[in-house]
């Protein structure tokens, strides 16, 4: 029987098609069983991690090679979640001497220099002490129209009533902080100085650039606390309504 070349054709293609259906098919199952392993060992190693971080006697050491964190042992606590998790993370106390070290020399702190610097620099009362080059225009917002008192800053640093005229809101909140028994720190500056959790190494970090919706970035240690706030440099915000708001999160401090 004759085959004309036509039917030849028809038939190769056929192969052709079916032979490039089967190598997809087969590529395909591969990839999805390498997935699996991955899904699989991504679990076992999730799991293995859960169990660390739930052991009561877990060691700094020990969560820091679970995690993958890099810094030296020194520089982290653990803290326990409300689950009972164990987790690191970077001293709070070594977090404020960085951001005030860094406010006060305007440029990256070395660790081994941060204790001088406190020693040096730190304010001793409490009430709202502020940074030197801050000073002018916090009383150019505090001395207008969103308050009635008049606000001046002592030769110490500290924000002071000057004269109280028919307090508002704002001005019993205002006046409640710098009576109060803590201490506030204020900066006008988008930039402040971090330790980074993984590496432990001290960074700038611009809370502006990251969300340039934030309002301010703050620090604590016990009743000591460092507030950064926006320069506004977008204009997405009033100064005003960023010093308002800086109030009311502090006040909320102050009362719970």
């Amino acid at each position: 029987m004759k085959i004309n070349k036509k039917t030849i054709i028809i038939v190769i293609i056929i192969i052709m098609i079916l032979a490039s259906v089967s190598l997809i098919c087969i590529l395909t199952n591969k990839k999805n069983n390498q997935n699996n392993i991955l899904i699989v060992e991504d679990e076992y190693i999730q799991i293995n991690r859960n169990e660390i971080s739930y052991q009561d006697n877990i060691t700094i050491d020990e969560l820091k090679d679970s995690v993958g964190l890099k810094g030296n042992t020194d520089i982290y606590e653990i803290k326990e979640e409300f689950d009972g998790r164990k987790t690191l993370v970077v001293k709070a106390d070594l977090k404020y001497k960085v951001a005030f070290a860094g406010m006060i020399k305007k440029e990256k702190p070395r660790l081994d220099e941060l204790q001088s610097i406190i020693d040096t620099n730190m304010p001793t009362e409490n009430g709202i002490w502020v940074e030197e080059n801050t000073r002018k225009k916090l009383l150019e917002i505090l001395n207008g129209n969103k308050f009635n008192s008049k606000y001046s800053i002592n030769n110490e640093g500290y924000l002071q009533i000057e004269e109280k005229n028919k307090q508002n809101d704002l001005d019993k909140k205002l006046e409640r902080i710098i009576k109060g028994n803590k201490q506030y720190i204020l900066d006008i500056s988008s930039l402040c100085y971090i330790v980074d959790d993984v590496t432990g190494e001290i960074i700038d970090y611009n809370f502006e650039d990251i969300d340039r919706y934030q309002m301010y970035e703050y620090f604590y240690n016990n009743d000591k606390v460092i507030v950064f706030i926006s320069q506004n440099t977008r204009g997405i915000y009033s100064d005003e309504e960023i010093i308002e708001s800086v109030i009311e999160v502090v006040n909320r401090d102050i009362l719970f």
